[in-house]
């Protein structure tokens, strides 16, 4: 006795050959897949600190960022003073004189 195939289609269920069945489902099918193995590749941060990997909180992230702008702006500052008064001719090798 071969197997009966059926698919819904507004509310009615159709007596289809397997082909059909098959194509009918395929989407639906790869789908599902897809989402199985994206979450068997997914990994929490609770599995990940499990592990022994250090995972920043977003204010340590926060301070970082702060702290390298206050450093650059420093940085700069302190650059214009040492060349005060220089003149920079800009090449690909920038001559300051």
């Amino acid at each position: 006795m071969d197997k009966e195939y059926i698919i819904e289609l507004d509310g009615m269920q159709i007596p289809v050959r397997k082909e059909v069945y098959d194509a009918f489902k395929r989407p639906a099918w790869r789908e599902r897949k897809r989402r199985q193995v994206r979450a068997e590749k997914e990994l929490s941060l609770e599995v990940f600190a499990d592990a022994g990997f250090e995972i920043p909180s977003g204010q340590a992230l926060v301070d970082e960022i702060v702290e390298g702008k206050l450093l650059l702006d420093m940085l700069s500052k302190a650059l214009s003073e040492l060349t005060e008064g220089w003149t920079c001719v800009h090449t690909p090798h920038k001559l300051c004189f």
